[in-house]
């Protein structure tokens, strides 16, 4: 049986290929967790779908073809021109400037259907309420619920300290806990 594995809409026999962004709140944080983190995509590409990693480009090639460049939202001017059939945005809530979300979206132009996934722990500002607006309207949300046999999952428990002190905040704080789950709930401020 043949492996296979899909990156940006290619898989490894396909000829030619896309062009991502990979956005995260800083140059570093794109680099360092996005690219050669333990979670990151060098850590988990498989050996036979490796990308190769020019750190001075900011760029991954994999063996089919497709480019993924890396981009920090502090510079939302490097996004200007570039375009792209998929983007990756990282920790959208801790981005500093919203407008970088605007020049990626006019960047994403390539191919029958531009699309971008978005991971973030939520926070209050207005693009993520914007985001969460839309929903079912041309955006997907998903929300984590771990399971005791998850990793993490101690983390997460409701009576973690953490999580208890989030639930003991008053409302109308920036947020709190949901009961029973580590899940944000939006508060109506802007940040």
């Amino acid at each position: 049986m043949q492996r296979r594995l899909a990156v940006g809409g290619y898989s490894e026999t396909s000829v030619g290929g896309s062009r991502i962004a990979v956005v995260a709140a800083t140059a570093a944080d794109a680099r360092d967790v996005l690219v050669e983190g333990q979670s990151g995509i060098l850590a988990v590409s498989p050996p036979w779908f490796r990308p190769v990693y020019e750190s001075s480009k900011r760029r991954l090639t994999w063996p089919n073809g497709a480019i993924a460049t890396t981009f920090s939202a502090e510079e939302p001017e490097r996004l200007r021109g570039p375009q792209h059939d998929a983007a990756v945005c990282d920790e959208l809530g801790a981005w500093s400037r919203p407008e970088t979300r605007d020049m990626l979206q006019f960047g994403l132009r390539l191919g029958r259907h531009p699309r971008s996934l978005v991971a973030t722990t939520p926070r209050p500002t207005r693009l993520i309420r914007e985001l969460l607006a839309r929903e079912g309207c041309g955006v997907t949300v998903t929300r984590a619920r771990p399971t005791r046999s998850e990793p993490g999952a101690r983390v997460l428990r409701p009576d973690h300290r953490q999580i208890r002190g989030h639930q003991a905040r008053p409302p109308g704080t920036q947020c709190r806990t949901a009961r029973g789950h580590a899940r944000r709930i939006m508060e109506p401020r802007d940040h």
